[in-house]
């Protein structure tokens, strides 16, 4: 059975695989995403015409989130009700796709940029609430290591808790 009454017309194997115009359009958000982000250090330098498209970049932001959480609930759903994975194995599977990019971006900063005082850790606690992807939760550390690392805090707290869900939208 596919992803309950959102996918009525898509088979079960088309339910296991990706939709490419999702995937594509959730492409197109993260990179409405990067422009936005990289048209501030470059908005001197454009016409005033042109900066118009990369200034509401941020409504991305929900675009990359919905469909990201579409398609994980899409891709591991069914994984989980019919048994072919276990919570421990998923999580995994998700900390080896973000993790490892994660701290290579972290590091390579520090090198790379030197040592911003403004976004990195002053003490034991920042660097733990930094490396466990926590920083959401504080205001004094929404912005701490990258000041787009807020996303994965939200990211994970989705991987923790989809699994729930899922056992939740079962028939």
């Amino acid at each position: 059975m596919c992803f309950p009454h959102y996918l009525l017309l898509l088979t079960p194997l088309q339910c296991l695989a990706n939709i490419p115009a999702l995937t594509g359009l959730r492409a197109f958000a993260a990179g409405q995403v990067f422009f936005y982000h990289w048209f501030f250090a470059h908005a001197a330098e454009w016409p005033l015409l042109l900066r118009a498209p990369f200034e509401v970049g941020y409504v991305g932001v929900p675009i990359f989130f919905a469909l990201s959480g579409f398609l994980i609930t899409l891709r591991y759903e069914a994984d989980f009700r019919n048994g072919h994975t276990t919570y421990t194995a998923y999580l995994l599977k998700r900390l080896i796709r973000v993790v490892p990019l994660y701290l290579f971006v972290l590091i390579f900063g520090v090198f790379a940029f030197g040592r911003p005082t403004n976004i990195m850790p002053t003490d034991g606690r920042q660097t733990l609430i930094l490396l466990t992807l926590t920083q959401a939760f504080f205001p004094s550390t929404l912005f701490l290591g990258t000041t787009v690392g807020w996303t994965l805090t939200l990211e994970m707290l989705y991987y923790l808790l989809a699994p729930a869900f899922f056992r939740w939208l079962r028939p």
